[in-house]
C-alpha cells in the first residue's frame, strides 16, 4: 500500500508542475510507462483502493491520477470495469467540500465519455430503454454530473464546465436522449452554449443540442429519443425562464 501512496503523490506532483487553466496535462510516454508498471501492470486497482483512504490528500490523488490516466483508451476501460467510475461518482458527494477532488472526479468522467464505446457502460445502463441501474443513488454517473453541473457557487467553474462537458459527450447517444431531457440537461446544455464560454465547450454543448433535436426529428424514431412535441415544449419552458 505504500508503494500506491508513493505512486499516488509522485503523479500528483508531476501533474501540479504540467496542469493548465482548465485540464491537466498529458504525461510523458516515459512516465505513463513507468507507471503502468507501478499499477500492477496496468491495472488502476492501487488507485481505486486509495481513493477509499481515511486521508483527504490520499483520495485526491487517486482522482488526480485517475483524471490523467482517462487520457488513454485503455485505461479508460480500466477505471469503467474495475470500479474506479462507481468511487469518483461517490467522492463527488463524499468530498463535497474540495474543489479539487470535484473538478477530478468531472474531468476524468469527461475524458471516459470522450469514448464512445463506453458511454452507456459508464452509466451502468442495463437495457435498451437507456435506464440506468441504481439511478438514485450516489454511485449514479448521472447523479454525479448533474451534482457537478451546477453554477457556482455550488461548485467551481473548472468543475462544473467539465461535468456540463461529460454530459453533453453523453446527450451524442440517441438512446440516451429521453432519459437527458427528463433529468434537465437540457438547461446545463443551453448554459454551456452561450456566447462567452470557452470554445471548445461550447462546440460540444451546441454539437450536443444538434444530435437531440435530430433524435426527435428522425422518422421512424429510435427508442430512447425525445419526441419532437415534447422536445419543443421543455425548449420553451427553458426560453421563459
Amino acid at each position: 500500500r505504500g508503494m500506491y501512496r508513493f505512486a499516488s503523490h509522485a503523479l500528483a506532483g508531476l501533474v501540479s508542475r504540467l496542469a493548465q487553466p482548465d485540464a491537466i496535462a498529458a504525461i510523458s510516454s516515459a512516465n505513463q510507462s513507468s507507471l503502468s508498471r507501478i499499477l500492477h501492470e496496468g491495472s488502476i486497482q492501487p488507485l481505486v483502493s486509495l481513493a477509499y483512504s481515511k486521508s483527504q490528500d490520499d483520495r485526491r490523488n487517486a482522482c488526480n491520477a485517475m483524471a490523467n490516466l482517462a487520457l488513454k483508451e485503455d485505461f479508460q476501460k480500466k477505471i469503467v470495469k474495475e470500479g474506479g467510475i462507481r468511487r469518483l461518482n461517490q467522492l463527488c458527494f463524499q468530498d463535497a467540500e474540495s474543489d479539487d477532488v470535484k473538478f477530478f472526479v468531472a474531468l476524468a468522467l469527461a475524458r471516459v465519455a470522450q469514448n464512445r464505446t463506453l458511454r452507456e457502460e459508464m452509466l451502468g445502463v442495463n437495457n435498451s430503454r437507456g435506464e440506468e441501474a441504481d439511478s438514485t443513488t450516489h454511485t449514479s454517473t448521472l447523479s454525479a454530473l448533474l451534482h457537478l453541473a451546477r453554477p457556482p457557487p455550488d461548485n467551481p467553474p473548472r468543475a462544473q464546465r467539465q461535468a456540463v462537458e461529460a454530459l453533453a459527450l453523453l446527450a451524442l447517444e440517441e438512446q440516451l436522449h429521453s432519459k437527458l431531457v427528463n433529468l434537465d440537461v437540457l438547461r446545463h446544455l443551453l448554459r454551456q452554449a452561450a456566447p462567452g464560454t470557452l470554445p471548445d465547450f461550447r462546440r460540444t454543448a451546441l454539437k450536443a443540442l444538434l444530435a437531440v433535436w435530430h433524435g426527435a426529428l428522425r422518422e421512424p424514431r429510435t427508442e430512447g429519443s425525445v419526441d419532437v412535441q415534447g422536445l419543443a415544449r421543455e425548449m420553451g419552458v427553458l426560453a421563459g425562464e
